[in-house]
Formats: C-alpha cells, sequence, structure tokens
C-alpha cells in the first residue's frame, strides 16, 4: 500500500520543507531556516533511499532549486536596503 503511494509521500516532505522554509525565514533567522532546510533534505533522501525511489538525477535538481533558493533569499535579506528619501528607492 505504502508503495503506491511514494512519490506522494516525498513529494509532500520537500513541500513541507518549502513551507517551514518560507515560515521560518519570514519569523526567525535565516540560520534556523538553513539548518531547517538542510534536515528536511536529509529526511527526503534517507526516505527516498528507504522506499527504493532514490534517482540522482532529482537529488541534483533538488539541490540546485534549494541553492537557488538559498542565494535569492539571503540576496533579499542581506543585498538590499531601503532607502528613506526618494520614497521607495532601493540601494544595493
Amino acid at each position: 500500500m505504502i508503495k503506491k503511494y511514494t512519490n506522494i509521500i516525498l513529494n509532500f516532505i520537500l513541500i513541507a520543507g518549502l513551507a517551514n522554509f518560507i515560515l521560518l525565514t519570514t519569523t526567525s533567522s535565516l540560520s534556523n531556516a538553513t539548518i531547517w532546510t538542510i534536515f528536511v533534505l536529509y529526511i527526503w533522501v534517507l526516505g527516498s533511499l528507504y522506499l527504493g525511489e532514490f534517482d540522482f538525477q532529482k537529488f541534483i535538481t533538488t539541490c540546485c532549486y534549494v541553492g537557488f533558493l538559498f542565494s535569492i533569499t539571503y540576496f533579499l535579506s542581506f543585498g538590499l536596503e531601503e532607502m528613506p528619501y526618494p520614497e521607495g528607492a532601493i540601494m544595493f
């Protein structure tokens, strides 16, 4: 029965990790969000190995997406600074 839903379970782990990353990024520090995302990635890899659905190409693609997400989050958190004058101006 669980073999039938392995892909759904693994995708749910990744989606739950993404939702928690967004929640932690907005409410907490970036380091907590980073640690949690790496933990979720480990759980996803171990779960896919246990269920026999591990695909190295999907793992590399997921790692690339996570890296892109980290870089965009880090840039938006520390690379941009809003200026008081003129209103709405952004400084890099």
